[in-house]
């Protein structure tokens, strides 16, 4: 058997090589649509984590849940002087309802799955984890056991 070892099989041997890689590389990277849903997603988790410490102060301030997230309804705290209310990108309000007297749920509308992001990036996504779609995340108030206070974690 007579194999040949010319300059031309070896250049033809690291073309393949080079075109597998690239092509197993681009497979690895998101399309803009993708990575763009991804911010938007990250953004309304940003700001529902937001209205979930939001509301814990307002119940320390009041003692009880906010009626609404208007800031006529919430205590903001003399820190705070942003409340994330809307969608950053359709601009519609945030889902709020009072389950309970220290229960509540958070909605959004999410542009995709995110359950198996934090495989991909070592986060824990943990209460935050949503599907693809609306999707409403319930929430309790973190009181201090006896004393009516909220933890603010």
């Amino acid at each position: 058997m007579n194999i040949d070892f010319s300059p031309r099989y070896f250049l033809a041997i690291i073309i393949i090589i080079f075109l597998g890689l690239t092509v197993s590389g681009l497979s690895l990277i998101d399309s803009p649509d993708i990575v763009n849903a991804k911010r938007l997603d990250k953004k309304r988790i940003a700001d529902l984590r937001a209205i979930e410490r939001l509301i814990d102060n307002h119940a320390s301030l009041e003692g009880s849940l906010p009626l609404s997230l208007t800031l006529s309804d919430i205590k903001l705290g003399q820190h705070t002087n942003f409340l994330p209310t809307t969608d950053p990108s359709s601009g519609v309000p945030y889902g709020y309802l009072i389950t309970g007297e220290n229960s509540y749920r958070l909605c959004a509308s999410f542009s995709r799955d995110n359950s198996e992001d934090n495989l991909r990036d070592g986060s824990d996504l943990g209460v935050w984890r949503h599907p693809a779609g609306e999707h409403c995340f319930d929430l309790e108030l973190q009181l201090e056991p006896g004393s009516g206070q909220v933890f603010i974690h």
